[in-house]
């Protein structure tokens, strides 16, 4: 066995372990690092097995300095480097800044936010680069950067290099990824604008290519005038692509182009400048240092723009004018492009607080180098599993590289079968074997396929039970059949929360025939039941009482077709309306993650070892479970005069879900316990996901697969991947980024359906369903667009009227059978009246409650009334929820849907708001307190007028709107935090305290049904947006508060002595007042 340990103080500590030919009993290696040794003392059973294995361990009282536990370079002499594998030679150093590979260096001193708060042990500064977008020939604002000493990219423009042109894919790759790894704290981009100068337009110009009653393309274009506007689209399109991504990073974006520019008039730009970039500031020339007649138009995602806006104050005809003048090399026009130097100055200084200052500027085409290939072989700690010298007859780190490559090469090209043959996995299995020491005897046992599903279930509960799991006896029932929990209760599991249910009588239905779906399509369904048949996952009887004589219990489900685009057509049994889904038990609440626990596990930063995905799918995973022989009835369907009984569970069945998680969640465990390096694994019903350590990732990936080809789990190997990008229940997951991303069919899908709905004054309850349900799944990660929903949601309660004529007769049963609210408590003999329908309009009256019914007079013979049936197919849309699809649109059409899912560090403070009101005045206020010591409170009394100028639709006393309030105030200590930290960072989590459940509820749910606290709330989370926090409302009560409320008239809270002791209060300017109100 040869071990070579190699220390870099350049970069984190390496390992290279290389396993030579050996013979007899494995070798188990176990490695700590210094910092882990010094904790051995609290697990006192794991120090005492160390010291018998002979580690060298410090002393229980030994403390190291902080050098002593710096990294060093380890010297070896030339004959020991010669003794190192190629794979372990030391490198060159490399650039500290990579495309996808970011250090966290040292917290520097130089940070204004630093000094203001001290020792408050903030995270670590990071490098947060200014990128210049067609920068000019001279990049004047990148030279401004610079000047500052802040941290730059060079220069993005095809004057300066050829090479870094925004149109050549794979540099706009490697932007893409520069600016969703975070390494962009500020981005200025002026696309060139020469196809949409109105200057076209006069007489002796260019041939415009756009005008204002075409701003993306006039129709009369040949072809080559065609190609300069797609490829003048495509430039401004992949412009405002960067921008949205670096902003996603919580980065300063700035657009610019002439304040006359047509790109102005397209609606596609102004749509994303609405979402994007809704500060805009017009900057005239002659302010800034130059003498000609010229506006420029910047727009950007933070106020701080704003700073730059002026107009000329000069008479017209002051300046010159360069409108149709030419020299030897074109129009004069040109020569206006680029920014004077006062311009240049003030950009750099608003860009300067989003950059870092370590002194980076790293070249392209440094970070273009970076090996992105995964490497087998490398940083392995402990080899026990899958792992045979004899089976090539090579040494066994060949043996593992050449397996390595061979499964991660497979998953790569889509494959249709496994990556090796049956008989290439029995080495495996007796490699399993001797590692735990099965006898001869007991291995055949092990190997057992028991009839009627695929698994090696035996060798899966020998592994259960070798880590202890409990589910080890859920392979006995599958095995044997597992029971559908009809009129007989199911043992409960202990890895999911219990479900309290009581046992439920059987009422089972025989329905015969099939649904529409199934009846409309008889070839495909008589071809998928063919295939089932061979498989004899069913099984065909010749009537319904030859299965009735077969079985104690029989119910008939019907038959339905599922049609999904992109997937395969499957049949389904529909079991609720035979009775049998609600007859069946579940004794356990199973979940599936999101994506939000995908984001949960991702680091802060993008770790300097990239990581890459891996997603396996299991091939018709329901279909692997038999039911027990006496059950199998009870999915029984029938097509068309043919009679079936289903052997297996099935896609309808209740109980499917269940027995797969279950055994879903066995293989992820014994998973975990073979993976055990660094990994993530989610499993969302029968599909996998991965997450690995590019350097280690062929290595899991063999164990992983390995692993199920053991136990026999089919898999569909043509929809398996490994990669730096993943998609995974509809998203888009880029491992070298941690960034998620909407697919373009995902969001054409969306926006056919808000097409469709825009049109219509009343929609079907279920494509209303449809459309929030799809929209509330995005939101998930896109929380700023929460508030969107609450429109459609309102309009799920808006119902359409009926109008009836009543008699006196019915109008009298209609008065007895009313509750307090005028709603119906039983139905009445007429169609239109069924129960629970509610009158909201009798004659001219509008009707709330059953006095006001009361008081309605019947004159004529008829009377007309209104009613409202929660059961009616239909939905009205108002116009509050068309405006809201309209934004959908909008949004969804401009913006892409990219968002940053690396955690936000927490930070370490105390912060608490808190609200009172009466009705005719209310206080604000609250307190930071950061461990250094350093405080900073606010006091405020508003009256009624002053609020309504933030929210406009507060009516009325302030005493009733007081969750408003309380998140008004949390709103408030957010924009402290934020002027005490320093803005060059990645994003952070500011926790944050309220005694009002309402406000917590509202900041975790992104949504409220109340206006005024809706509106709160979209200022609250657009300010998180824009400055890179996340706010962690979690509610105390409010006795637990360090100060006690002040009474209302008191106008102000918070003035306990402990708050304001060695504390400064803090001033609301009108930037707040301005980020109240969205933009």
């Amino acid at each position: 066995l040869l071990l070579t340990l190699t220390v870099s103080c350049a970069c984190p500590l390496h390992l290279w372990l290389c396993f030579l030919l050996h013979q007899g009993l494995r070798v188990v290696l176990a490695a700590y690092t210094l910092e882990a040794a010094l904790h051995l003392g609290a697990y006192p059973a794991l120090r005492s097995d160390l010291v018998d294995l002979g580690f060298p361990l410090p002393p229980a009282d030994f403390v190291y300095a902080a050098s002593e536990l710096q990294p060093k370079l380890l010297t070896l002499s030339a004959a020991q480097k010669a003794l190192l594998p190629s794979l372990c030679r030391p490198s060159e150093p490399q650039s500290d800044i990579t495309c996808a590979s970011v250090e966290a260096p040292a917290a520097t001193p130089s940070l204004v936010g630093d000094a203001l708060l001290g020792s408050c042990n903030l995270p670590p500064s990071t490098p947060r680069l200014f990128l210049d977008l067609f920068a000019g020939a001279r990049a004047p604002v990148t030279s401004a950067v610079l000047e500052l000493k802040r941290d730059c990219f060079p220069p993005v423009d095809l004057i300066i290099d050829a090479s870094r042109n925004i149109l050549d894919d794979d540099f706009f790759a490697l932007l893409c990824r520069i600016a969703d790894s975070g390494l962009v704290g500020a981005a200025l981009a002026a696309p060139v604008c020469s196809l949409h100068s109105i200057l076209r337009l006069r007489p002796g110009g260019p041939k415009p290519l756009r005008d204002f009653e075409h701003p993306s393309g006039r129709p009369d274009l040949n072809w080559d005038e065609s190609g300069q506007l797609q490829e003048s689209t495509l430039l401004h399109d992949r412009t405002r692509l960067l921008l949205s991504r670096v902003g996603a990073s919580g980065g300063l974006i700035i657009l610019e182009n002439p304040a006359s520019s047509l790109t102005f008039h397209d609606q596609l730009m102004m749509d994303w400048i609405s979402c994007e970039a809704p500060f805009c500031a017009q900057v005239a020339s002659c302010m800034v240092g130059a003498s000609f007649s010229k506006s420029w138009m910047f727009v950007s995602n933070q106020p701080c723009i704003l700073e730059l806006a002026c107009v000329c104050s000069h008479a017209r005809g002051t300046h010159e004018s360069f409108v149709g003048k030419r020299d030897g090399t074109g129009f004069l026009s040109r020569r206006t492009a680029e920014y004077p130097a006062e311009l240049a100055s003030s950009l750099a200084s608003l860009c300067a607080p989003f950059l870092s200052s370590l002194g980076n500027c790293v070249d392209f085409s440094q970070m273009g180098a970076a090996s992105t290939a995964p490497r087998a072989g490398c940083s392995l700690l402990l080899l026990t599993f899958f792992i045979h010298s004899e089976v090539i007859g090579l040494s066994a780190c060949l043996t593992l590289d050449c397996v390595c490559a061979l499964h991660a090469a497979h998953l790569q090209l889509a494959p249709q079968g496994p990556p090796l043959a049956d008989t290439d996995i029995v080495p495996f299995l007796q490699d399993i074997f001797e590692a735990f020491q099965v006898a001869p005897a007991d291995q055949a046992d092990l190997l057992f396929i028991a009839p009627g599903q695929p698994l090696r279930l035996r060798l899966l509960k020998f592994l259960l039970t070798q880590i202890q799991d409990s589910e080890a006896s859920l392979c006995d029932q599958l095995e044997s059949g597992v029971s559908l929990g009809v009129g007989a209760s199911l043992e409960p599991s202990l890895h999911w929360p219990k479900r309290d249910s009581e046992l439920v009588i059987p009422a089972l239905h025989l329905c015969e025939g099939a649904w529409k779906s199934a009846e409309s399509e008889p070839d495909i369904v008589h071809t998928l039941l063919e295939e089932e048949l061979r498989e004899s996952w069913i099984a065909e009887y010749a009537s319904l009482d030859a299965i009735q004589n077969e079985f104690p219990q029989v119910a008939l489900g019907r038959l339905g077709l599922v049609l999904a685009e992109g997937r395969s057509p499957r049949l389904v049994v529909d079991s609720s309306i035979s009775g049998v889904t609600s007859s069946s038990v579940i004794p356990n609440h199973v979940f599936n993650p999101r994506i939000e626990d995908v984001s949960g596990c991702a680091p802060s930063y993008v770790p300097s070892d990239p990581w890459v995905g891996a997603s396996i799918d299991v091939k018709k995973a329901h279909r692997r479970m038999k039911i027990a022989p006496h059950e199998r009835a009870l999915l029984a369907f029938s097509f068309r005069g043919r009679y079936f009984v289903s052997n297996c569970l099935n896609f309808g069945a209740r109980a499917s879900s269940w027995y797969w998680a279950r055994l879903a969640g066995a293989i992820h465990r014994v998973t975990h316990f073979i993976i055990f390096l660094k990994h993530c694994l989610w499993v969302y019903v029968d599909d996998w996901l991965a997450g690995f350590q590019k350097s280690t990732a062929p290595l899991h990936v063999s164990l992983w697969v390995m692993l199920l080809l053991c136990i026999n789990l089919p898999i569909s190997w043509s929809k398996c991947s490994i990669g730096d990008q993943i998609t995974w229940i509809g998203w888009r997951i880029s491992f070298d980024s941690w960034t998620v991303e909407l697919p373009e069919e995902k969001i054409h899908r969306i926006l056919n359906q808000l097409a469709s709905m825009c049109k219509q004054n009343r929609v079907k309850v279920k494509d209303l369903e449809s459309i929030i349900g799809r929209l509330l799944w995005l939101t998930g990660l896109w929380r700023l667009l929460r508030p969107l929903l609450q429109p459609l949601y309102a309009a799920l309660r808006d119902i359409p009227c009926t109008i009836v004529a009543v008699s006196p007769q019915l109008w009298t049963q209609i008065l007895a059978a009313c509750d307090d609210s005028g709603r119906l408590q039983r139905s009445l003999n007429h169609a239109s009246f069924p129960e629970g329908a509610r009158l909201t309009r009798a004659g001219n009256t509008a009707i709330s409650s059953l006095a006001q019914l009361k008081r309605v007079p019947f004159i004529k013979r008829r009377l007309w009334v209104s009613i409202q049936d929660s059961d009616h197919p239909l939905r009205c849309l108002s116009q509050q929820s068309i405006a809201a699809l309209h934004s959908w649109t909008a949004i969804l059409s401009s913006t892409p849907c990219v968002f940053n899912i690396k955690q936000a560090p927490l930070l370490h403070l105390v912060a608490e708001a808190d609200a009172v009101a009466d009705e005719d005045m209310c206080g604000l206020g609250g307190y930071i307190q950061w461990p250094s010591g350093v405080c900073r409170w606010f006091s405020i009394s508003l009256n009624p007028s002053q609020v309504k100028e933030f929210f406009p639709s507060l009516e009325g006393s302030l005493q009733p709107h007081i969750c408003a309030l309380e998140l008004l105030a949390q709103f408030c200590l957010l924009w402290i935090a934020s002027e005490m930290i320093p803005r060059a960072r990645h994003q952070l989590t500011v926790p944050m305290r309220s005694d009002n459940s309402g406000a917590e509820l509202a900041s975790v749910k992104g949504m409220s049904s109340v206006k005024i606290l809706g509106e709160v709330l979209l200022a609250f989370l657009d300010f998180q947006r824009r400055n890179g926090l996340h706010a962690s409302v979690e509610r105390i009560p409010g006795y637990r508060r360090p100060g006690r409320r002040a009474q209302p008239s008191s106008r102000c809270i918070f003035s306990t002595t402990c708050v304001r002791q060695n504390a400064s209060s803090f001033t609301l300017p009108a930037s707040l007042s301005r980020s109240c109100v969205s933009p």
